[in-house]
């Protein structure tokens, strides 16, 4: 048995350390994060060897979906919100809802507001805690837990409707890869030797050539590939590379307004829901820069910046170059002029989320016959070789 040390982040926001014996670190870690908490540091005591994890792993969109799901109801119906939190942790038993339900009981009996429990989560928390703080201001906790339940299940289908829209095409993308390689390293380097020097060959003998190299070093490929997936998914975000990628996309003629109108839909809809529950501009503009990146947050924190120095939000959008779209600068305009900020908000949350969702199936509906008439272009090109290839090959036996 080994000794070891841990330190727990309670669910009350406390620390706490205390030691445990086990026979192997594995267990010693599963140990110590049943302790209703997140284990920060273990220390075997023989060696003074320290794991440092840092980890928390973030609560699912569909766990926040499943818990607000059965929170509405109970709030409506007007249980008190420990007794609601207290009735999901026994009803759904061991599950991810319950959990989430039994670690905020937990942090509002320990005297923390409800959307500080929320927000104590990160990710998706910190969202739902923007409305439950609006809640609490007086807008009502139900009314607002129903529309974050409602936030979340518009994200959802629209990220489905479009998953959904590039699915064919993704699918046909990599067939087409998974063809290619196999051709290469299978079919052409047993055809090659057969069709001579012949210009005919010229196509079958550089794919065989490239399948020859992927066959010897195969494993340094797959290695590097491995690496680089490992690297891209550790350093993420130090490398900024989902900020690289939104900037491309945007820059990207056939696709950049397509996802400029999937990054606003969210934003859109998350301030115009803050703002018809009551919630002044600026919190809800803070709301939505905490749900935002790249190019969509650098601009609602100019809009930020320019309220702070006095400039009014149509002055902005109006000599400011943005990264909205035009429909929705001028719905924001509009609403402004007449009072009904959070109309216009609304209107162009949902004008973006079904122009995204137009845009990116007509463009799942041109990519998807276009890789497959190019493949079958590429394919019908190699047969044409081989053919030719082999009648070359039956005139010199001739």
């Amino acid at each position: 048995m080994q000794r070891f040390r841990y330190v727990v982040l309670g669910a009350d926001g406390k620390r706490r350390s205390g030691h445990l014996e086990a026979r192997t670190f594995q267990l010693a870690k599963g140990e110590a994060e049943a302790l209703d908490g997140v284990l920060l540091d273990l220390q075997n005591e023989k060696n003074g060897q320290w794991f440092r994890l840092q980890r928390q792993d973030a609560v699912s969109v569909t766990t926040y979906e499943g818990f607000l799901s059965s929170l509405v109801p109970l709030l409506s119906s007007g249980a008190v919100l420990t007794a609601a939190l207290n009735a999901i942790e026994k009803s759904a038993g061991s599950t991810r809802v319950s959990e989430l339900a039994s670690a905020l009981r937990s942090r509002l009996e320990a005297g923390q507001l409800f959307s500080e429990a929320i927000a104590q989560d990160g990710g998706y928390g910190r969202i739902i805690a923007a409305f439950v703080e609006a809640g609490e201001k007086g807008a009502g906790i139900d009314r607002m837990c129903q529309e974050a339940l409602t936030y979340l299940k518009t994200n959802s289908e629209l990220k489905k409707e479009i998953e959904g829209a590039l699915a064919y095409p993704t699918f046909v993308i990599l067939m087409a890869v998974v063809s290619i390689v196999v051709l290469s390293v299978f079919v052409a380097p047993e055809i090659a030797p057969l069709m001579g020097e012949g210009k005919s060959s010229g196509s079958i003998t550089a794919l065989a050539t490239v399948g020859a190299i992927i066959k010897a070093h195969f494993s340094i490929i797959a290695v590097l590939l491995a690496m680089l997936i490992a690297c891209g998914f550790l350093f993420r975000k130090r490398l900024r590379l989902a900020a690289l990628l939104e900037y491309s996309m945007l820059s990207m003629p056939f696709v950049q307004d397509a996802y400029r109108d999937w990054r606003c839909a969210p934003v859109a809809r998350t301030i115009g829901g803050l703002l018809g529950a009551g919630v002044s501009f600026r919190s809800a503009l803070e709301a939505g820069i905490s749900i935002s990146s790249g190019a969509i947050k650098n601009d609602l924190l100019k809009i930020r910046d320019a309220l702070s120095d006095g400039v009014p939000l149509n002055t902005f959008l109006q000599t400011e170059r943005t990264s909205f779209p035009d429909v929705f600068t001028r719905l924001i305009l509009v609403s402004d002029a007449a009072g009904n900020l959070d109309v216009g908000f609304q209107q162009a949350g949902n004008h973006c989320q079904a122009s995204a969702v137009s845009k990116v199936k007509k463009i799942a509906s041109v990519l998807g016959p276009a890789v497959v008439i190019t493949i079958g272009g590429m394919v019908a090109l190699l047969m044409l070789a081989f053919m030719s290839g082999l009648l070359s090959l039956s005139e010199g036996v001739s």
